[in-house]
């Protein structure tokens, strides 16, 4: 075992025993060791074995007991109470806010989503029994502008009540009287069926012939509507086509307004009947050898229309107006490609032999071969119970190919 060897006063370090004597400084340290600190104290001792003198060479032997003391093992808890010091640093409750970043504070904000839902939701809620109830309480049919324009227009006479001096208004309600002379006269027009008794506003159904305001079919049905003895106008829906070209004048001369749901009803709520070609201008451009067909394309509008007002609808069929002319084609690319479609929301452009203009692309003026006309009316028809419009529709569109069918069983070309 090497120690200190305390009789070599030779090595220069020698004079500094007494400095090492001071060591009792140090061995004050016991009196350190009375505070809770054991660890400070074995630190104290170690330098006093160290440099002890060869006066304390008991001490010095009694140091290996100190050595024995974990004295360095008891360092270790120093740098624990050193490490758990980092520990008050790692420990900052400042990390605390982490979890205030996790609570959704902010993202809770969405509750206030419902917010604009309810500032939607009230006013079309508070709007909609408003718009409902009024109708119920009064009991008399809602009256417009545009609905006193209407009735106004079919008797001739401005919203002020003056009479109309359009010159096409009145070239209209002339062109509708001639057309009834003309279709009784040069087409030996035939009316069957038994003509109904109409207590309130009814819809006329009508199925196209050929062409649109030039159409014999509408003719017709100007003769019904003056056999019938209306007591109240007969309001036509047209195509707008005629009022984009500056023809509203004259289409509003023979009674008609510009197709809508909206013009019907406000027809219907005046106190007008409305008839309607739900066939349209596909109908109207029908070829030759389609010229016995009703062609509604499935189109239900106008039973919707019926349902909705609570009217009744009156089909009126009419025979012969498809032998006026030849129709080739109805032209319905023709009206893609130049644009007709898009701009006058004309589906077809027929290609047509008439007389005298021959062959011609899109319709027009013509003289119509003497045809034999025969129009029926069909009972009224309602719809049934819980019945949708489509269905309705398509049976009022099949109770009227039946009775064309019927009338052309038979029949021979332009005599009937």
């Amino acid at each position: 075992m090497s120690t200190i060897d305390p009789t070599n006063t030779d090595t220069p370090e020698a004079p500094e025993a007494p400095a090492a004597v001071e060591a009792p400084a140090a061995v004050e340290a016991p009196a350190a060791v009375e505070a809770p600190a054991p660890a400070e104290a074995a630190d104290a001792v170690t330098p006093a074995r160290k440099k002890a003198t060869p006066r304390k060479r008991a001490a010095t032997k009694a140091t290996p007991a100190a050595k024995a003391a974990p004295a360095k093992k008891a360092a270790p808890a120093k740098r624990a109470s050193a490490k758990a010091a980092p520990a008050k640093k790692v420990a900052p409750a400042k990390k605390a806010p982490a979890v205030k970043r996790v609570t959704p504070a902010k993202k809770a904000a969405p509750a206030s989503a419902p917010a604009p839902v309810k500032r939607i939701v009230a006013p079309a809620a508070a709007a909609t029994p408003a718009a409902a109830k009024k109708p119920e309480s009064s009991g008399k049919p809602i009256v417009r502008e545009s609905t006193v324009h209407i009735r106004a227009q079919v008797a001739g006479k401005t919203k002020d009540g003056k009479t109309r001096k359009d010159p096409l208004f009145h070239a209209g309600r002339a062109m509708k009287r001639v057309g009834r002379v003309w279709v009784r006269t040069y087409h030996r027009l035939e009316i069957q069926g038994a003509l109904p008794k109409l207590d309130g506003p009814t819809l006329f159904v009508g199925n196209h012939g050929y062409g649109g305001v030039n159409d014999v079919n509408v003719f017709a049905t100007w003769v019904v509507e003056q056999d019938l003895g209306l007591d109240r106008p007969l309001v036509a829906l047209g195509h707008g086509m005629a009022w984009k070209i500056g023809g509203g004048g004259m289409m509003e001369g023979m009674g008609a307004v510009p197709a809508s749901a909206t013009a019907a009803q406000e027809a219907f709520d005046e106190g007008c009947h409305v008839i309607v070609f739900p066939g349209g201008d596909l109908e109207a451009a029908k070829t030759f050898k389609d010229r016995d067909q009703v062609q509604f394309g499935g189109r239900a509008g106008f039973a919707k229309l019926a349902m909705k007002a609570g009217v009744p609808i009156l089909p009126i069929v009419t025979a012969g107006a498809g032998e006026t002319l030849v129709v080739l084609s109805r032209g319905e690319k023709i009206a893609k490609v130049t644009g007709v479609e898009r701009v006058l929301r004309l589906k077809a452009l027929p290609v047509t032999i008439s007389l005298p203009m021959g062959l011609t692309v899109g319709g027009g003026p013509y003289l119509p071969l003497p045809a034999k006309l025969v129009t029926r009316v069909l009972p009224l028809m309602r719809p049934d119970e819980d019945e949708t419009a489509a269905h309705y529709a398509k049976r009022v569109e099949t109770s009227m190919q039946k009775a064309l069918d019927d009338l052309t069983r038979n029949r021979k070309f332009l005599r009937g």
